[in-house]
This record gives structure tokens, C-alpha cells and sequence, in this order.
């Protein structure tokens, strides 16, 4: 049986399905990148459902929506690591970036092929959740 919530993190509402697991029912696992869709369809729902201006890296980025794809970061932390440059063809499953958050690094990958159209931030810098990071078209 799936049930469904709805789970307010940071400000931001998030709809959340749960399935009761019984010891016939076996955990399905999703890769990250997966998980990485799940979180920048969330984060983009909200942004369309609002006006197309976000802030990112302390600026007001307004949000291009001719991009395949915008990466949102799924957490506060610190951009430790950018992987890829302004131009540059990537496939799905790429590492654009690392963030740290919590002594962790996280990968950041790219959940579709395409070329970075923008990147909205810089290494070393601070990061909240939901913040444009990059663009991809």
C-alpha cells in the first residue's frame, strides 16, 4: 500500500509517497541519478509554480526555461568541486560537481546529455537548498 505526504523541508513543500514494506515485498533502490531527477522535478515544480527568478550564489538569477534541464543543489552545503566548464557536452550520469554538506561529498550528476549552457555558481562557494547550480541545454 503507497501512501502519500506532504513534507514541508526549508520552507519548501515536497510530496512524498511511502510504501509499506512486508517481508514479501522486496526495497527497490534507485541510482542517484534517479534521485536526482526526483529532487530537481520537485524543486522545479515550485519555481513554475511561482515567478522565474531564484536566487543563486546570493544574485537573482532569473531562470531560463529554453534549458533541457536545470540542476538544482538537493541540500545546503559547499561546492567543493566543479567538473565542467561553460560549453562543454556531457551524458547523462556525468559528475558536474561535488558538494559537501554535512563532512559528506555528494555527487551532482547530469540527468540528461546535453552542453552546459551556464554554470550559476563558483567553487568554494556556499549553497541552500533548492539553488540554481547549472544549466543544461
Amino acid at each position: 500500500m503507497i501512501k502519500t505526504y506532504n513534507v514541508a523541508v526549508n520552507g519548501i513543500c515536497y510530496e512524498v509517497e511511502v510504501e509499506e514494506v512486508t517481508k514479501s515485498n522486496k526495497v527497490k533502490s534507485m541510482d542517484s541519478v534517479d534521485k536526482n531527477n526526483i529532487i530537481n522535478e520537485q524543486v522545479k515544480s515550485k519555481i513554475e509554480n511561482s515567478n522565474t527568478n531564484v536566487k543563486s550564489n546570493d544574485k537573482l538569477v532569473q531562470i531560463d526555461n529554453n534549458s533541457k534541464e536545470n540542476i538544482f543543489s538537493p541540500m545546503p552545503g559547499v561546492v567543493n568541486k566543479i567538473n565542467v566548464s561553460k560549453n562543454q557536452s556531457v551524458s547523462r550520469g556525468d559528475i558536474l560537481l561535488i558538494l559537501e554538506a554535512m563532512k559528506m561529498e555528494n555527487e551532482i550528476v547530469s540527468p540528461v546529455d546535453g552542453v552546459i549552457k551556464d554554470i550559476h555558481i563558483s567553487e568554494k562557494s556556499t549553497v541552500n537548498s533548492g539553488e540554481l547550480l547549472i544549466s543544461i541545454e
